[in-house]
C-alpha cells in the first residue's frame, strides 16, 4: 500500500490527480486496513487517470484493486454521470449514504434512527 500512497502522492503533487481541500488541507485518499478511499471534485477527466494511476501500481506491485468490491460515489452528482463512470472505471455505481464497514456513511448522524445500525452492531 505505500507504493499506492506514492503513486497517488506524485500524481496529486504533479496536479495529474486533485483530491478535495477540507478546512485548507487538501486530502487525495486516505487507507485503512486493506480499504482504500480515493477523494476528488468530481470531474469526469480524473477517471482516466485514476484508472491510469491503479494500472501503474498493478504492473509494479503484482497488487490488484479488486473492482467487484470496489464502489465509485459522487456526492451531490447525478447518478446517471456516476454511472457512466463507473463503467469505465469497471466497478459499481452507489450513492450517498451508503454502508462502509458496517457502519453508515453520509447519514444525518444527529438523528437518533441514523445509529440504529451501529447500536445492533454492538
Amino acid at each position: 500500500m505505500e507504493g499506492l500512497h506514492v503513486a497517488l502522492q506524485k500524481a496529486h503533487n504533479a496536479n495529474v490527480f486533485q483530491g478535495i481541500s477540507i478546512s485548507g488541507i487538501d486530502i487525495s485518499h486516505l487507507f485503512y486496513a486493506n480499504d482504500a478511499v480515493l477523494l476528488s471534485n468530481w470531474d469526469p477527466s480524473n477517471v482516466p487517470r485514476i484508472i491510469r494511476i491503479l494500472r501503474c501500481f498493478y504492473l509494479s506491485s503484482g497488487l490488484i484493486i479488486n473492482l467487484l468490491k470496489s464502489k465509485l460515489i459522487g456526492v451531490g452528482v447525478p447518478l446517471a454521470q456516476v454511472e457512466v463512470a463507473a463503467c469505465k472505471v469497471g466497478c459499481a455505481p452507489d450513492c450517498c449514504p451508503f454502508i462502509h464497514l458496517g457502519f453508515p456513511v453520509g447519514k444525518n448522524m444527529s438523528w437518533i434512527t441514523a445509529w440504529s445500525s451501529v447500536v445492533d452492531r454492538f
